[in-house]
Order: structure tokens, then C-alpha cells, then sequence
């Protein structure tokens, strides 16, 4: 839990409680378990957006991006869980990985919220959104990057937060 003293979480703070809800979830909800293989909650130089990534973003008294970004594997992986009880033929499953990722980080942050919140300040979650494909985003003047990477069997998950969130647009393009 935060100190009360602090007007806003901490990218570490928010870094850690989403490591800790995504670590459980995974491993009770999905049979998935996974470990912490990279942590760095400050002083990273550039963001790798992985195959697939979710975004939603976190205000007004937080003012970040929250980015989980999967390796191709791990979003097939995971949406199969989420559709096995689902009378789908198989070569739907493709259809399904953007609708997978963007309830991952949904349920997720959402549910992470109200660890987030502080001084009575409510926090608004954006709808997810998916970007499709693996680039670079680079450290500029006032971005805050923030990372913790989970190695799972099937690939690996990057959750990062980055801000401020007029430093991007929707597609974390840096427009500063």
C-alpha cells in the first residue's frame, strides 16, 4: 500500500501492483505461470512494443499509458484459454487475440485501480486499444518509461507505463 503522504503512485508502485494482479491472474485464471525476468521502473531508454500490444490509459491524477505487450506465442496461448469453453472452430482463433489482449488488460488494470487511487482522486481507464506489430518507442525529454517483463512457457509479456500522456498520441507515436 502507498504512503499516505504521496499525492500519486510512483511508476514503481504502479509497476509493482500490476506485476503482482498479472502474476496472479495468469497463474489462477489461465494456468499460466510465470516469472518477473526483467524489472526496471525507471531509466529505461526505449520501449520494445512486442506482436501484439493492449493500451489503455490511466488519469486524470496518474497520467500514464499502460502498455501489456505480448510476444506472438503468449497471445495465442492466452486466448485459447479464453476460448476453450467456446464452440468455435479452430481457424477462428486469430479473430480472437486483439478481442484476448484488450480483456487481459481490462480485467488487469481495471481491477488494479482501486490500489491505484489516492486522496479521494478517481481514476478513469480508458477503453483498450490494440497496436499490431514489434518497434521501437525512444526515450525523449520528460517521457517517464517505467518496465517489467514476465517470462512465460509460451513467450514473454512486457508491461510498461509510460507518460505524460500528451507527450503521445493513441498509438504512442511521440507528438511532444
Amino acid at each position: 500500500m502507498f504512503a499516505q503522504s504521496q499525492v500519486r503512485p510512483t511508476i514503481a508502485e504502479v509497476l509493482s501492483i500490476l506485476e503482482r494482479r498479472t502474476l496472479t491472474f495468469a497463474a489462477r485464471e489461465l494456468n499460466l505461470p510465470a516469472r518477473v525476468t526483467d524489472c526496471r521502473p525507471q531509466g529505461v531508454d526505449s520501449l520494445r512494443l512486442r506482436d501484439v500490444t493492449a493500451l489503455v490509459s490511466l488519469g486524470p491524477c496518474l497520467d500514464l499509458y499502460i502498455a501489456y505487450s505480448f510476444a506472438g506465442g503468449l497471445i495465442s496461448r492466452i486466448t485459447g484459454r479464453f476460448i476453450a469453453e467456446l464452440d468455435l472452430p479452430p481457424e477462428d482463433e486469430p479473430n480472437y487475440v486483439q478481442e484476448s489482449a484488450r480483456e487481459l488488460v481490462n480485467i488487469i488494470v481495471g481491477n488494479s485501480t482501486a490500489e491505484l487511487e489516492r486522496d479521494g482522486g478517481a481514476l478513469h481507464l480508458s477503453p483498450p486499444s490494440v497496436l499490431i506489430g514489434s518497434r521501437q518507442i525512444p526515450h525523449r525529454p520528460g517521457v517517464e518509461f517505467g518496465i517489467v517483463s514476465l517470462g512465460f512457457e509460451a513467450g514473454d509479456l512486457d508491461i510498461a507505463c509510460l507518460g505524460p500522456q500528451h507527450l503521445f498520441d493513441s498509438a504512442l507515436n511521440y507528438i511532444g
